[in-house]
């Protein structure tokens, strides 16, 4: 993962508030998936694999939402 994701990632895992990570999210134009894999990661500390199996996707499916995720919201951080 590049810099600017690892970056990204802290950044969302440290906000203070729920408040600043619903704002976050909502400004980010996520589809539905791609915000339920970041609420399930960020919120409620999930790995990967745990959410592939909740959600019915294969853990390297679920990469693939979360860095589709990761890289809008890298444009709002």
């Amino acid at each position: 993962m590049d810099q600017c994701r690892r970056i990204t990632r802290q950044r969302i895992a440290e906000l203070p508030r729920v408040q600043d990570y619903q704002s976050l999210m909502d400004n980010a134009n996520l589809t539905e998936v791609e915000r339920v894999v970041c609420d399930y990661k960020y919120r409620r500390g999930w790995s990967l694999i745990q959410i592939g199996e909740e959600l019915g996707y294969s853990e390297s499916g679920i990469k693939r939402i979360h860095l589709r995720a990761l890289k809008k919201l890298e444009k709002m951080i």
